[in-house]
């Protein structure tokens, strides 16, 4: 299990058979949609996929910028990376985002509520990250349940401090299917919806 809040500051590029396009210029053609993991996202693996999905897909190659400043100053970008094809996933290598600033990587900020993000990537196979808020300590369940409402995986069982984390639900030995994801801290108490595609 990961404890932290990291910016990961992303722009995403299309080069077209007609020509250059960025998405400050939607004039051309509406920009990339999807992005996951979204643009100034904190809560994100230490080697986050890339996804994201395009009209024109078939007729353009992407270039992906990530960096630690929000307007990509020169000197912020800590990759910059073309010639994707955009059907595919891009792994951001994780010595790259070690040279995130440490004000971007195990940052201060406390979160202003509990939270249970969508796991990614979903739907997966074997394995996919889920990532948690908490706003205030307090003893932390994290289960996986199958539609039998049979428990699968304790996940976390333990007293956590308030903050951002990302632990990963490892399906090897589950059959394909829909499992359910129960997080419950204090009097917060929500679930979702996960798919195993074998």
């Amino acid at each position: 299990m990961k404890n932290f809040n990291k910016t990961l500051l992303i722009a995403l590029f299309a080069v077209l058979l007609t020509g250059f396009y960025s998405q400050s210029n939607a004039q051309l053609v509406s920009p990339p949609s999807n992005l996951l993991p979204i643009a100034g996202a904190t809560n994100t693996s230490l080697t986050p996929d890339l996804e994201w999905s395009h009209p024109l897909a078939g007729l353009a190659t992407f270039r992906i910028q990530v960096a630690t400043d929000d307007g990509f100053a020169p000197g912020s970008i800590v990759l910059d990376q073309g010639g994707i094809n955009g059907n595919t996933l891009y792994s951001v290598p994780a010595n790259i985002l070690d040279t995130i600033t440490e004000d971007h990587w195990n940052g201060s900020a406390v979160p202003d509520e509990y939270k249970l993000y969508k796991n990614y990537p979903n739907p997966f196979n074997p394995s996919t990250n889920i990532n948690f808020d908490v706003k205030e300590s307090g003893f932390v369940s994290l289960k996986v349940y199958n539609m039998l409402g049979q428990e699968v995986a304790n996940l976390i069982n333990q007293d956590l401090s308030a903050g951002k984390y990302q632990t990963t639900f490892d399906a090897v030995g589950l059959s394909s299917g829909i499992y359910i994801v129960n997080y419950s801290i204090n009097d917060f108490n929500t679930s979702m919806k996960i798919a195993l595609n074998k």
